[in-house]
């Protein structure tokens, strides 16, 4: 692909991804040993690693038996079905007592990855409700033990089942034909007990040595409740404080107590972090490389993903964005260019209303990584912090760093994310909230660095210069430790009662020493 060069908010360069093969097949080893893709010519049985946990399954895992309670009963195919491959299953064992039965349905998200802890335990409403799968309550009366149940999806993306062999049902439409589907199933009520059976009615028996090999491929999108900062359960949305999420991140990830500043600790890989909820649309996200090792090739990656990263199993996350992850349906990754990923470089990522996914290095020209995003579904963002790229910083709106106060969980910023209102003029507003309407500044020295001095000085330590975190006084106070001059003596009084750090390198603050303009300086 060509380079396009663009001003402005009109179109952008577009960058190549590094290492996105078109397929999204899970590679695992056959019974003749040797590594190849998973087809529909695999056999066929019930994921062992992800299911409710009332369900047991037997040696051959062709047999789900719900062990207690009426609920807590999922189970998925262990690989993607094909279009019009009939998957037959045996009602073995019900329990009269019970009200409700068998659920059938499917998602485009491979259950292998997902941690069982966080199934839910029903798939309807639970899972149907959500974007991806696809859930549904059959008749009581087909749910009878002996019945014989098919299921199967035509190319034109209708979800059929059939009750011995009678006449078919078309249970939804418009499913996605062109991504992989697996097969789910809720052990619930009074169905106790299914058996997957072969294509001429004879139970699949599979081998053990099948059996220790877990299956890679993409992930469950499955929003999960949270407390916000006034304690309050509620869901996820874009206006809830962004951070990385301190559940799913690579081996290699170390977090801080914020869960703002993200540090590979060693290696060259195992990088990988994601945000702890979707995006929106046109909502951007900045953050700085705060540190980097020159003497690695390779450096950040950046991408994002359909798929809610805090179901997933963190053991199982590969380590590298590209290929393993980028390749995989519902996940898009790229590499970029080694000059963009220096040390004190901020950038910023975002999608648009089209579903294009583009980036911007230190608010210079805009770059073109993707497009074609299913924008009407979540989307997270996800670094990997590869090779040179060592640490990373999440930004504010304003490009200061999101931080918590000790003594106070609520953030220095009124809103979650960093976004504010203006503060009027005279109001009683705390002087660590900051206003949107004034021009953001720069929050790295090493950036600073990288400026014109002629610019530099304008940004920093003069009379022009404003609070970066009140945005109403002017900058007159530098922090003795670090030697950060960008805060007025109002909010670096309040830095230091409240032993915080510094909102810039994030260094302790020792002291604060006000300083003084000459008149020369200010003409």
């Amino acid at each position: 692909m060509g380079i396009q060069r663009g001003k402005g908010g009109g179109e952008g360069r577009s960058r190549v991804a590094e290492g996105l093969p078109a397929n999204g097949g899970a590679d695992h080893q056959s019974d003749c040993g040797k590594k190849q893709q998973c087809t529909p010519h695999c056999q066929l049985f019930f994921n062992p690693f992800t299911k409710g946990s009332a369900i047991q399954l037997d040696s051959s895992n062709c047999s789900a038996l719900r062990k207690f309670s009426f609920c807590n009963g999922i189970i998925f195919t262990n690989r993607p079905v094909a279009m019009q491959e009939e998957v037959r299953f045996r009602i073995t064992k019900t329990n009269d007592l019970l009200f409700g039965g068998l659920r059938l349905g499917c998602t485009i998200f491979d259950p292998s990855l997902i941690d069982p802890k966080a199934l839910p335990k029903f798939v309807c409403p639970n899972l149907a409700e959500k974007p991806g799968f696809w859930g549904f309550g059959i008749h009581q009366e087909d749910v009878k033990e002996g019945t014989i149940i098919s299921l199967w999806v035509n190319k034109k993306g209708q979800l059929w089942y059939r009750v011995n062999k009678k006449k078919g049902f078309v249970l939804t439409e418009g499913l996605p034909s062109k991504w992989p589907l697996w097969v789910m199933l809720d052990v619930y009520g009074s169905t106790c007990e299914v058996q997957l059976l072969g294509k001429n009615l004879t139970v699949i028996m599979v081998s053990n040595q099948f059996l220790n090999k877990r299956l890679s491929g993409t992930l469950c999108n499955i929003p999960r409740d949270h407390r916000s900062d006034c304690g309050e359960k509620q869901q996820c949305t874009p206006h809830c404080q962004l951070f990385f999420n301190p559940s799913t991140k690579g081996s290699a990830i170390q977090l801080d107590s914020s869960n703002c500043s993200a540090r590979r600790k060693f290696s060259f890989c195992n990088g990988i972090i994601f945000t702890n909820r979707p995006v929106g649309m046109q909502e951007e996200v900045r953050f700085r490389i705060t540190k980097n090792n020159v003497l690695l090739c390779g450096g950040l990656r950046l991408g994002c993903t359909i798929f809610d990263p805090s179901l997933i199993d963190p053991k199982a996350l590969p380590k590298f964005v590209c290929p393993n992850l980028a390749e995989k349906p519902g996940f898009w990754g790229f590499g970029i260019h080694q000059e963009d990923v220096k040390e004190g470089t901020i950038i910023s990522l975002w999608v648009n209303k089209k579903g294009q996914f583009w980036y911007r290095v230190n608010k210079k020209e805009q770059y073109l990584l993707t497009k074609g995003l299913p924008n009407k579904w979540p989307l997270w963002f996800m670094l990997d912090l590869y090779g040179s790229t060592c640490e990373v910083q999440l930004l504010g709106k304003n490009l200061t760093t999101i931080l918590e106060a000790k003594d106070n969980p609520r953030l220095l910023f009124s809103s979650p994310t960093g976004y504010s209102s203006p503060a009027p003029t005279g109001s009683s507003a705390h002087p660590l909230t900051p206003r949107t309407s004034s021009p953001p500044m720069p929050t790295s020295s090493s950036f600073a660095d990288t400026m014109p001095s002629g610019t530099r000085a304008q940004c920093f330590g003069t009379p022009d210069a404003e609070c970066i975190i009140c945005f109403t006084r002017q900058v007159d106070t530098f922090f003795y430790g670090c030697g950060h001059l960008c805060t007025c003596y109002i909010c670096a009084q309040e830095c230091l009662s409240r032993n915080m750090n510094c909102p810039m390198c994030r260094k302790p603050i020792k002291e604060i020493i006000k300083t003084f303009c000459s008149s020369l300086d200010q003409q």
